[in-house]
């Protein structure tokens, strides 16, 4: 399959029936990671704000990864609620769902399936105007929280951001692929058990890569494969 160079240039949405996995296109480009040292909901954790560049376009899933999905990849059978995002999911079962996918999807020349670092994460988050608050009104229209709920809800239930994603702001904590230098991974966009500030673009959560918890799932991201 021999896409990937045309691709690169202006991609479009990539959707796999296997699974129903929709793919959604983010530009490459700069933008600001991290948060300046004046706002009032930095957390320590939280790089102060700089620049950054992500080279190429890439792929992000529109929805976290659901049940229905999960069961697909591991060949389990179809679960009730199966537009619920998949939880109680460690860093090392978000690989390798990732790895699953690469071995039995055909996908464009030269790419593969992986988690996104925390700036991949960060750029589809800010969407295509780089705005910190990526969404049309209140928070509470993109995503469940401890303010709207408080329980996991099915995905894209509510609207998408201005990139076409849903649930980047809450329902579930999604891993990335990078981490810190004690060994624990990032997670990015607060859960529905999270308060706002925990759901800005710029909070980074720390966990132990084995840990699992019912506010915890991912979504993968779709790469040239040249750049992992």
């Amino acid at each position: 399959m021999s896409l990937g160079i045309a691709l690169w240039k202006r991609p479009s949405p990539y959707f796999f029936s296997e699974l129903q996995l929709d793919m959604r296109p983010v530009d490459s480009g700069s933008f600001l990671l991290g948060s300046p040292a004046n706002d009032p909901n930095r957390s320590l954790s939280e790089p102060l704000i700089s620049g950054a560049y992500i080279p190429d376009a890439f792929w992000m899933a529109r929805t976290e990864i659901t049940r229905a999905q999960w069961a697909w990849a591991m060949d389990l059978p179809l679960p009730d609620q199966p537009n619920l995002p998949q939880t109680d999911i460690s860093w090392a079962d978000a690989n390798t769902f990732c790895t699953i996918l690469n071995q039995r999807l055909m996908r464009p020349a030269g790419t593969i399936f992986r988690l996104p670092t925390e700036a991949e994460w960060m750029l589809a988050c800010l969407g295509p105007h780089r705005s910190y608050r990526p969404y049309s009104n209140s928070l509470e229209t993109v995503a469940w929280t401890s303010a709207n709920g408080g329980r996991i809800h099915p995905v894209s239930t509510l609207q998408p951001n201005q990139q076409g994603l849903y649930d980047l702001h809450g329902n579930v904590w999604e891993w990335c692929l990078d981490g810190d230098r004690y060994g624990y991974r990032l997670l990015k966009g607060g859960a529905f058990d999270s308060d706002s500030a925990s759901c800005r673009a710029s909070f980074q959560a720390h966990l132990k890569p084995e840990t699992c918890a019912p506010n915890l799932g991912f979504r993968p991201i779709l790469v040239q494969e040249k750049n992992n």
